[in-house]
């Protein structure tokens, strides 16, 4: 009998602790039901999120959501992502409210980050607080204007380099996966313009720098429950030291920049680009951030690489895609790059490309079409009662703002599975809505690094089509089937185009 009693004792605390977890759960399912709001029922786990990782992505999951609820008449509706509670905002009025006008309310992104067992994970996308602020204020002077211009040549003889490769790669094969090509163009980019660093993967698919980044996305799709923990109970997550950046990938990081620093501070060597900016704020910081220490350079050098490799790459590869279907709007595309160029003597300049007015339309559009995030999160960290209504979002709920639901709202975009670069004529755009496009988001929160972006995005459609031609194939995914393992909007597998050379 005495021996029984320890099995007992197990049993009774693995039910007690089932019998809480089913109260919390249950609790949390009912949440929007008890306030009275709009909303889908739940699933166990999955809540909202039915078919996510098996048959739909997050960016189906959300534009379906938004179809079905955009006329209900709330400015927001409920959600829940797995057991978390979530307001989905309709109305463009609280989105402006939410991302810029009452941002105070709103400040957090709610994103998970654990600064002493995952330091690289502490960037300035997920950071909080006074930090980022601090950091946010110190780090973008590094994307002004002016340092984007003395960046551009770097990005403009990467393009050549694209070109090049290209060229070699079509006189064995027409049929080329562009979304693999891209993506290697914008790791050399930022490689390059971030650190300095000659990434060459344009010329060797295969370096290092490049395997390790497909290895972190890999890495990414098979930690997905771990990734569920840390972001649905980030508390739980810290206490229980839960990491998100695999160690070989953070080894990686760490030892470039620490080589990058000690060459150039042994050496003197000044750059103006992102990492000079980061050595500056490591060797005198402010009473708020105060100096970064090597660890807290690696992480903001990171978000950088991560961000920009993904977003730019996915919106080129797409924007090709969208361009070798719709052939009349691909040639007055071509047509106004040779147009301003011939005025240029044929350079690639800052001022040549500002003057390209429909090519930056075709950009947006295919920013609208496929928005690289489905989702804008924030936290709401303060009890805030809606404008023109009864509504609370209470204190520590989640916000999703649904970007790809509101850029293929009909009602906005008339027909908006059709790729129609008119929609951004500035009559087009003045007359929408200022939240109807939100491809980096609005306020202080948004994206640090859109110029950058648009202009690497932006040189590299410009030689591309300059030199190329592009169609469809027997290879050519249509429709685009969405990946659904992956957060982002992305294809899944590759994007084979047929490219031909243009014969000058």
């Amino acid at each position: 009998m005495l021996l029984l009693l320890p099995s007992l004792l197990l049993i009774a605390v693995v039910v007690s602790v089932l019998l809480f977890v089913s109260i919390k759960v249950q609790k949390n399912y009912a949440y929007w039901k008890d306030r009275g709001m709009l909303h889908d029922t739940p699933k166990f786990f999955m809540g909202n999120l039915i078919g996510l990782g098996k048959t739909k992505s997050l960016t189906e999951i959300v534009r379906e959501y938004y179809m079905k609820y955009q006329n209900s008449g709330l400015p927001f509706v409920g959600f829940f992502v797995f057991f978390r509670p979530t307001a989905f905002i309709i109305d463009l009025d609280l989105v402006k409210n939410i991302l810029v006008k009452d941002f105070q309310y709103f400040s957090e992104r709610d994103l998970y980050y654990n600064e002493k067992d995952d330091p690289l994970s502490a960037n300035l996308l997920n950071l909080e607080g006074i930090k980022w602020k601090a950091l946010r204020h110190k780090l973008t002077p590094t994307f002004t204007a002016g340092k984007i211009k003395f960046m551009f040549p770097t990005v403009v003889a990467v393009s050549e380099e694209l070109c090049e490769t290209l060229t070699d790669e079509i006189s064995v094969d027409h049929i080329v996966d562009v979304k693999d090509l891209v993506s290697r163009y914008t790791v050399d980019v930022i490689g390059k313009c971030a650190f300095g660093i000659e990434c060459n993967s344009l010329k060797d698919p295969q370096v290092e720098f490049r395997q390790h980044i497909k290895k972190f996305t890999k890495q990414m799709q098979k930690d997905s429950v771990t990734r569920v923990l840390a972001l649905n109970y980030p508390t739980i997550a810290r206490r229980l030291g839960i990491t998100l950046t695999p160690k070989h990938i953070a080894n990686f990081f760490m030892n470039t920049v620490k080589d990058t620093i000690e060459y150039r501070e042994h050496n003197n060597v000044e750059r103006k680009d992102f990492m000079n900016l980061l050595i500056a704020l490591k060797n005198n910081g402010d009473k708020d951030v105060g100096n970064l220490t090597l660890t807290e350079v690696a992480s903001q050098a990171f978000i950088f690489f991560l961000a920009g490799f993904d977003t730019s790459s996915t919106t080129v590869s797409f924007c090709l895609y969208e361009l070798a279907l719709n052939e009349d709007i691909q040639n007055k595309t071509r047509e106004e790059i040779t147009t301003i160029l011939r005025k240029h003597n044929g350079e690639v300049s800052y001022d040549s490309l500002s003057e390209m007015v429909y090519l930056e339309q075709v950009v947006n559009e295919t920013l609208r079409m496929h928005s690289v995030t489905p989702i804008l999160p924030r936290l709401c960290v303060e009890e805030y009662k809606v404008p023109g209504s009864d509504l609370v979002i209470e204190e520590g709920t989640r916000v999703y703002i649904p970007m790809e639901g509101i850029h293929h709202n009909e009602d906005i975009y008339p027909n908006p599975n059709k790729f129609d670069p008119e929609r951004f004529t500035k009559a087009n755009v003045h007359d929408r809505h200022p939240s109807a496009f939100l491809p980096f988001g609005e306020g202080p929160r948004n994206c640090i690094g859109k110029r950058f972006g648009m202009i690497q995005t932006k040189i590299a459609i410009l030689t591309l089509i300059r030199d190329f031609t592009f169609e469809v194939c027997s290879k050519t995914p249509i429709p685009i089937k969405l990946d659904p393992m992956i957060m982002l909007t992305m294809c899944k597998g590759g994007i084979y185009l047929n490219i031909k050379k243009i014969q000058k």
